[in-house]
């Protein structure tokens, strides 16, 4: 992501942490996981499955 203009103010992790939810974004591999991040709070238009970021990286 960094290789495509994500800045380096931008945190990256693999790790849950406590940071406001609202303004965290979470991608995920498999779209089962979506309801899960959706459940724990994570807004549902900051929930990406890979084929989101991967279909707008090539066009």
């Amino acid at each position: 992501m960094r290789e495509r203009g994500l800045s380096e103010k931008v945190k990256v992790t693999v790790k849950l942490s406590d940071r406001p939810l609202e303004s965290t974004a979470v991608f995920i591999s498999a779209d089962s996981d979506r309801e899960y991040f959706i459940a724990l709070g994570y807004l549902p238009n900051l929930v990406f499955h890979q084929h989101d970021v991967a279909r707008h990286i090539i066009m």
